[in-house]
């Protein structure tokens, strides 16, 4: 699990969790520490974040933590669920009422195909992601308009 700098806010540092299903917003303040600024609830635990040049946050997620605990014990032979979302500024009229950031699922697979990724890269030109795994052995490539995966051994 990494903190994340904002690409926008030079001060702003987004941490994800594994132990809950949050991710927190800190500011950093003029005397080098950090204050909470809000706390994104996502509804899944994540491990590691990555950001584009939007400031458009990208997690990757645990599903299923209990098949997820059989990866790491067995994680040449058990699978469990990937899960991609995208966590971004609510520009929209319910940030009036208090809505201040959109949380969208943008990739699940099953296991079958990607089965525990850690990490979740999105790729503008190629409208995907590049998403890997700790407990894997490959990157995949995971293009979203084609719906295609190609492993990269």
């Amino acid at each position: 699990m990494f903190v994340l700098k904002s690409a926008k806010h030079p001060n702003r540092f987004y941490v994800p969790s594994t132990a809950d299903a949050n991710v927190r917003v800190f500011d950093l303040q003029a005397d080098n520490t950090l204050t909470l600024v809000d706390v994104i609830y996502t509804g899944y635990p994540a491990d590691n974040l990555t950001v584009d040049e939007d400031d458009n946050i990208y997690a990757a997620c645990f599903a299923n933590v209990p098949t997820l605990l059989a990866v790491f014990k067995d994680p040449y032979n058990a699978r469990t669920p990937t899960t991609v979302l995208k966590i971004s500024s609510n520009q929209g009229e319910g940030r009036f009422y208090g809505k201040k950031w959109n949380v969208e699922k943008v990739f699940q697979d099953d296991g079958s195909g990607i089965s525990g990724a850690t990490t979740a890269l999105w790729d503008q030109e190629n409208n995907g992601f590049w998403v890997a795994g700790k407990y894997r052995h490959y990157n995949t490539d995971v293009n979203i308009a084609n719906s295609q995966e190609r492993e990269e051994q």
